[in-house]
């Protein structure tokens, strides 16, 4: 004989409101503590990823006591095919000299797999005088100096299928003497450096010298892909490969119909977002390619050797 259950008293919640109003107390102090923790790790990320993205230049000085002048460089823009980077030039020097010259050396790194080669190149950039009274009064620099400005191109060499992880290494010189014997090159070293970035997607910094000290009269620069770029990267394709291996697990147990083709859809998607900040990348096939490549390969021989043993268990 079938029995009514009783109705629920006035104001009594429906059974799964009163278990979840159960359930909540005991765990209310867990989803605080991850919802801090939460907030905190979100903190950290943003923080880190401004201050990696504001940071558009690096400074350093000579200790050179018979070096003079103050000398700006402005990274403006890349050019991968014909391998240079072209720049603006600022050096403050005393009034009146019109237009002077200057040879500025960059010497290169490259490393392969098998060894390294490097390279000098020298710049020889004309300087035009900048009249004192049209700058801006905080621009100016100290009593009877004025800033010098020009322009030229450095050439580098990187290897652009490690993308997003190449990197460009070059060190700076001011020369006395050039390889154009024909240009009257002004004398005199730099006593202090700045380099702006204004390079899209590359970070700036200035590589350690143990051997000066960490303050190089030489300066030695790295120029990186943003840290947002790299660290996106190994964190998507880590979830691709922990994915791969879900989908051999799941392989023996559920029909493939398209899940390869949404596996290596996905993946491509993948290759689309990470390659989107750089719109002149010709290297093929990049590091990522290659990853896409060996991540498909991998799950079709994993799930396909899943699906073999799990067959032949059963047989057994």
């Amino acid at each position: 004989m079938a029995t009514k259950s009783s109705p629920s008293k006035p104001g009594t919640p429906p059974g799964k409101t009163r278990a979840w109003l159960s359930f909540l107390p005991s765990n209310a102090r867990a989803f605080a503590g991850l919802a801090v923790l939460g907030l905190v790790a979100y903190a950290i990320t943003l923080s880190t990823f401004f201050a990696n993205n504001s940071r558009k230049g690096s400074y350093v000085s000579a200790y050179d006591s018979t070096a003079t002048g103050f000398f700006s460089l402005t990274l403006k823009s890349i050019d991968y095919a014909a391998g240079r980077i072209r720049f603006g030039a600022e050096v403050n020097m005393p009034e009146g000299r019109g237009k002077i010259t200057k040879c500025f050396w960059y010497g290169s790194r490259f490393w392969y797999s098998g060894g390294n080669s490097a390279s000098l190149s020298p710049a020889v950039v004309e300087l035009v005088e900048v009249p004192r009274e049209s700058m801006q009064p905080l621009e100016r620099p100290g009593p009877g100096f004025t800033s010098y400005r020009g322009g030229g191109e450095f050439t580098f060499d990187t290897d652009l299928r490690l993308y997003p992880f190449d990197k460009v290494w070059w060190d700076f010189r001011v020369g006395d003497e050039c390889w154009t014997p024909s240009a009257k090159i002004d004398s005199g070293s730099f006593r202090n450096l700045f380099v702006h970035n204004n390079l899209t997607g590359y970070s700036l910094s200035i590589v350690p010298d143990d051997e000066d000290g960490g303050i190089p009269s030489h300066p030695y620069f790295l120029l990186q892909r943003s840290l947002f770029l790299r660290v996106l990267a190994a964190i998507i394709f880590t979830v691709a490969f922990v994915s791969s291996l879900l989908l051999m697990v799941k392989s023996p147990k559920e029909k493939k119909d398209l899940s390869f083709l949404t596996y290596f859809a996905g993946l491509w998607a993948i290759r689309t977002i990470l390659l989107a900040p750089i719109k002149d990348l010709n290297a093929f096939p990049t590091l990522i390619e290659m990853t896409i490549l060996f991540l498909f390969c991998f799950t079709i021989i994993g799930t396909t050797w899943a699906s073999t043993r799990e067959s032949g268990g059963a047989k057994d």
